[in-house]
């Protein structure tokens, strides 16, 4: 079943009470205050990339009534909103989620959202959204392979015969691991191909029920970096000849690098990876989207960033479009153009 998590800081639960106190009081402050704003961000599992940095980017774009303004020891987020990160199942349920409106914004693949508004795979001319638009690239994510050490999986190739996890159907990772299989000519029929989360994956690849699984997110991981602290897995290598002629064909993947100090235990590993972009829809008030793009790029915000998490640390102004294919919002075009970061 489809839970829905949402995250609210202490600072700004305190900063809520705060403001309520004042309000009873009869005082002014919150008179003076705009109204508040909830501002819903689809991320991932609280076990992957995206739910840790959406709670970040939810941090810094929000500022309740009765916050400190921007400034010495104050927050730099747009007056009146609280930004609040929910979990769901990934990229497609993000786009998917943006669209009908059950999220305001939200994290997804730059390939999924690619498909979604151009109508390609994963998604269909029938099933499209071309009211998608982008607010920033946020960075790279890498596609990785994590396999059981006893399975004597070194490549993507010895995947054949073996029990691999694809992730859940119709997910981004489950898009890109169908495609990288076909590649290296692994169909169903070559091997027991399982469509799971990679929570349940990594629960049966303990358990000896499964093999291999796919998981394309920002590293490190929490749950691959709990499963390489029990030392019970490998992050296989996702690169050579095959995937470069992939790479030439699907133009989103990018060779990336899963550094060292990733993963206990695990060296440097080569693969490939897609862009992690910010999405809206198009009807989202313009004003609204170029406040969050100013308060996103404000040096404030990228300090708290940097200091939140791994990849967050990779969020910086000067690839904000690199890898966006479809259009990016009014409001923050307005904020990239003043900014001069387009001209």
């Amino acid at each position: 079943m489809f839970r829905s998590v949402v995250i609210l800081s202490r600072f700004w639960l305190a900063a809520l009470a705060t403001v309520m106190i004042v309000a009873v009081a009869g005082g002014q402050a919150a008179a003076q205050d705009p109204a508040l704003e909830y501002f819903r961000i689809g991320t991932g599992s609280a076990a992957g990339t995206y739910f840790p940095v959406g709670e970040l980017l939810a941090g810094v774009i929000s500022l309740p009534p009765g916050a400190a303004k921007c400034g010495p020891g104050g927050h730099c987020g747009v007056a009146g909103l609280i930004a609040v990160a929910q979990d769901s199942t990934g990229s497609v349920a993000n786009v998917n989620g943006v669209a009908s409106g059950r999220y305001d914004s939200a994290l997804a693949q730059a390939d999924v959202i690619h498909g979604a508004f151009f109508g390609t795979d994963p998604f269909t001319e029938d099933v499209s959204y071309p009211d998608i638009r982008v607010i920033a690239n946020l960075y790279t994510e890498a596609l990785h392979l994590v396999v059981r050490k006893d399975a004597g999986i070194t490549s993507v190739a010895d995947l054949k015969g073996k029990r691999v996890s694809v992730d859940t159907a119709q997910s981004g990772t489950w898009r890109d691991a169908l495609l990288i299989l076909e590649a290296f000519g692994i169909g169903r029929d070559d091997a027991e191909i399982v469509e799971v989360n990679f929570e349940q994956a990594s629960d049966s690849l303990l358990a000896g029920d499964l093999d291999a699984y796919f998981l394309m997110t920002g590293f490190p991981a929490s749950g691959v970096v709990d499963l390489a602290a029990k030392g019970a897995v490998n992050v296989v290598p996702i690169t050579g000849a095959v995937i470069d002629r992939l790479r030439k064909r699907e133009l989103y993947f990018r060779a990336t690098t899963i550094p060292a100090d990733a993963y206990e235990g695990i060296g440097e590993v080569a693969t490939i990876g897609v862009g992690a972009q910010w999405i809206v829809r198009a009807d989202h008030n313009e004003q609204r989207v170029y406040e969050i793009t100013r308060a996103l790029w404000h040096p404030t915000a990228l300090e708290i960033l940097k200091k939140g998490h791994p990849r967050a640390r990779d969020i910086r102004v000067e690839t904000a479009l690199q890898g966006v294919t479809t259009p990016i919002h009014a409001g923050a075009l307005r904020y990239y153009l003043e900014a001069g970061i387009l001209e």
